[in-house]
């Protein structure tokens, strides 16, 4: 589902704007609708603002924001991972 062109589409919209004047919707709601995850869709945003330059910012997180949020995950990653190997080494 990466590669799904309606998601590829639907992110450029909501990226240049145009999605504001077709729907009513959140990137997020779109991506429900679409029956893809939420960040499926900002990845997609992000490609193209990358590609195009293009940036709305109505829906759009900031580059830092971006930068903080995946460090976030990045560290609650490496919790989990941390915390199976303990589990892992107890069970020994």
């Amino acid at each position: 589902k990466s590669a799904d062109v309606r998601v590829m589409l639907w992110a450029l919209a909501f990226q240049t704007g145009v999605a504001r004047r077709m729907v009513s919707m959140s990137p997020s709601q779109m991506a429900t609708e679409l029956g893809v995850t939420r960040a499926l869709m900002s990845h997609w945003m992000g490609e193209w603002e990358s590609l195009l330059g293009f940036r709305d910012g109505t829906y759009a997180k900031s580059a830092s924001a971006r930068e903080n949020m995946r460090a976030a995950r990045l560290r609650v990653v490496a919790r989990a991972k941390d915390a199976k190997g303990a589990k892992a080494a107890d069970a020994r």
